[in-house]
């Protein structure tokens, strides 16, 4: 029976900006083909990369792994590319199966400060995603899965739900962990979506979560809540209560779920954030609607477990 190990992350505020690299590798890898690194700036407050080539055969996929692992821990020359992994921390074994990378960790992971935790695990992602086997990523600690504070595990890790939305060339971006609820194949019930995200502090993480659900999920299974015609004219909370102001697309453009899945889908979204406890929704700014003719929006809603698979 598989035990999990629960990471410990203080609740602290801390600034990076991402630089993801465009595009990926889509051939099969081998000897000579250019990847990139991932590593930190001196100050240690975003990720930069470093061009490489690998060594590895094309057919040898934990070769390539390891490989790239191992490149991960070299010091450039240069002062602006930093190894992020400390010393400390060891990797103990790695494993390939079914498209799956698992990277088993020493005790140390658990002890990571939470900016460096968030730098190194979205740098191991993007590194290996790029290898054309690597689907998803497994983070396990002495045999065990890695699970954050919040109760998310660190398995099943795509590059695509590592996402940097800020726009932004200095240390004014926030970089969280979010909870998005998409529907299921069926679209009677949601799916909770674990994405981390980068943004401009300027801009309201209420506002980035609804855009997200808005643009749709990135895993497959998943299915869309909201029209991607449909606009987030405000968002605000006060007295934990997110207050989010849509357009008319909301009612009137029709998505492929049942019931009040759009509704929930935007609410459990919001209420997993600490800070809110229950949210209104309005409709150019007019809470008297009713949602497809049976829901009013004129209430306020709180997290359903019952629409959750």
């Amino acid at each position: 029976m598989v035990t999990k190990k629960r990471l410990q992350i203080p609740a602290l505020a801390m600034c990076l900006v991402l630089m993801l690299s465009s595009s990926f590798l889509t051939g099969c890898l081998g000897e000579n083909d250019k990847v990139s690194v991932y590593y930190t700036n001196k100050a240690g407050t975003k990720l930069t990369t470093l061009d490489y080539h690998m060594k590895a055969s094309s057919d040898d996929y934990k070769g390539q792994i390891m490989e790239l692992l191992n490149r991960m821990d070299v010091s450039p020359k240069d002062e602006e590319h930093v190894v992020i992994k400390p010393a400390e921390l060891e990797i103990l074994s790695v494993d390939f199966d079914n498209n799956t990378c698992t990277v088993n960790f020493n005790n140390a992971y658990t002890k990571l400060d939470h900016l460096t935790e968030l730098l190194y695990r979205t740098a191991v992602i993007k590194t290996l995603s790029q290898i054309t086997k690597v689907d998803k990523v497994n983070f396990f600690c002495e045999g065990s899965e890695l699970v954050l504070e919040s109760g998310t595990k660190l398995t099943g890790m795509k590059s695509s739900q590592y996402v940097d939305d800020s726009n932004d060339k200095d240390t004014a971006v926030e970089w969280r962990d979010i909870d998005l609820y998409f529907a299921n194949a069926a679209g009677d019930k949601l799916v909770r979506s674990h994405t981390v995200v980068a943004y401009n502090k300027n801009m309201s993480l209420e506002k980035i979560i609804v855009s997200k659900l808005i643009a749709g999920p990135t895993e497959s299974g998943l299915n869309a809540t909201l029209p991607n015609t449909m606009q987030v004219l405000s968002v605000s909370t006060k007295d934990r209560v997110c207050y989010v102001n849509l357009s008319t697309a909301f009612l009137t453009d029709l998505v492929n779920v049942t019931g009040d899945i759009p509704i929930y889908s935007i609410v459990n979204s919001l209420c997993e954030l600490d800070q809110i406890d229950a949210v209104r929704i309005m409709v150019n700014g007019d809470s008297t609607k009713i949602y497809h003719e049976s829901t009013s929006l004129d209430q306020t809603f709180n997290f359903n477990y019952l629409y959750v698979q």
